[in-house]
């Protein structure tokens, strides 16, 4: 996928409760910065104990899986958008795959989270809090508070 000079709003759509709020900020924040959105979801890499055809297989398995349980979320953000969304599924650790996807695409202009809205944050958001960095380019990061309504949401990305 070429991307070169593409700039975009990126948001972490893993189907946890919390994404859709990452989401939905991020998508009423990249038609209003008249921006791509690109959503990012990760899968964990095969143990490597199968013979390269299951692991193939497995990661197959778990991309689909990826890209269902990203699928309302892409609907979710098309609308509030109105155009096609980005999205790109990375195998690796979450961090990891932040971090490549933060290389891979230099357009980058902010990367939006939700924190969970009771018990741990997520581990980004709590990544964050111990002061780490997803890339090579500092990048803003925007936190979407877990227990904000959809409504509050709308009211504050504009």
């Amino acid at each position: 996928m070429d991307n070169s000079g593409t700039r975009f709003i990126a948001a972490i759509a893993d189907g946890s409760p919390e994404s859709s709020k990452a989401v939905l900020y991020a998508a009423i924040r990249a038609a209003a910065m008249q921006v791509r959105l690109l959503l990012l979801a990760t899968v964990e890499p095969p143990d490597g104990v199968h013979w390269p055809s299951v692991d193939e297989e497995m990661r197959a398995l778990a991309r689909e899986e990826a890209r269902d349980a990203a699928a309302p979320l892409i609907v979710l953000a098309e609308a509030e958008l109105g155009a096609p969304v980005w999205f790109d599924v990375r195998e690796g650790h979450l961090r990891e795959a932040m971090r490549a996807a933060l290389t891979q695409f230099p357009g980058i202009l902010e990367l939006v989270l939700a924190s969970a809205s009771t018990g741990n944050p997520g581990p980004l958001v709590s990544a964050i809090g111990r002061g780490e960095r997803f890339g090579p380019r500092p990048v803003p990061v925007v936190i979407v508070p877990g227990a904000l309504s959809d409504d509050e949401i709308r009211a504050i990305a504009r």
